[in-house]
Parts: structure tokens; C-alpha cells; sequence
């Protein structure tokens, strides 16, 4: 069966302040998904801390894309762990192990 994932932004948390930076993003929400080619979907929240901002290299909040931020996140995010931990999520959804059942008679 195939399976088809993605990673979309959600929000962000930002300093209001930080030394003469406005607007300094200190952690990233996202989701994970995964859909399979029956439709089924199933998808996790995950937030990534950023580090320590570089002055030199600031982009304004106002100036910032999604791809952006989701190209920053990448190296913080285990792909192969999440593929794992949503394919469960669908699996466990869709098709649960154990069935409920109710003896008529």
C-alpha cells in the first residue's frame, strides 16, 4: 500500500523582544502526516526548539515563508522516526488489532 508523507507548519512562538530584534521565533509547531492510497489519514504535532539567534543572519518576521522555517527545522527533525511513530497513529486508527464485538444471542 502506498503511503504519501508531509510535514506542514503550523505556528510559531516568537520573542518579543530579544536585545534589538523584534518578533525572534524560538520554537516551531508542526504536523507530520501521512496518507495512504485508501484516503486514510493520520498525522502527529510535534514543536521544534531553534537555538541561539544569529544577528548577522536575522530574517525579519515579516519576510519570513513557511519554506523557510520548515528548511531551518529540518535538521532537528528524525523523519524516519516520525514516519514510524504516524504509521502507527494510522494504523492503530484504521486497523485496530483487536476488534470489538457484540454476542447477539
Amino acid at each position: 500500500m502506498e503511503k504519501y508523507y508531509e510535514l506542514k507548519l503550523d505556528h510559531v512562538e516568537a520573542h518579543r523582544g530579544l536585545g534589538d530584534l523584534e518578533k525572534v521565533i524560538h520554537k516551531v509547531h508542526y504536523r507530520y502526516y501521512v496518507t495512504n492510497s485508501e484516503g486514510f489519514e493520520a498525522h502527529l504535532h510535534k514543536t521544534v526548539n531553534i537555538g541561539d539567534v544569529d544577528e548577522n543572519s536575522f530574517t525579519p518576521f515579516e519576510e519570513l515563508t513557511k519554506a523557510q522555517v520548515i528548511e531551518w527545522i529540518t535538521p532537528f527533525v528524525d523523519e524516519e522516526a516520525l514516519k514510524i511513530e504516524v504509521d502507527q497513529k494510522l494504523q492503530d486508527a484504521f486497523y485496530p488489532e483487536n476488534l470489538i464485538l457484540e454476542i447477539n444471542n
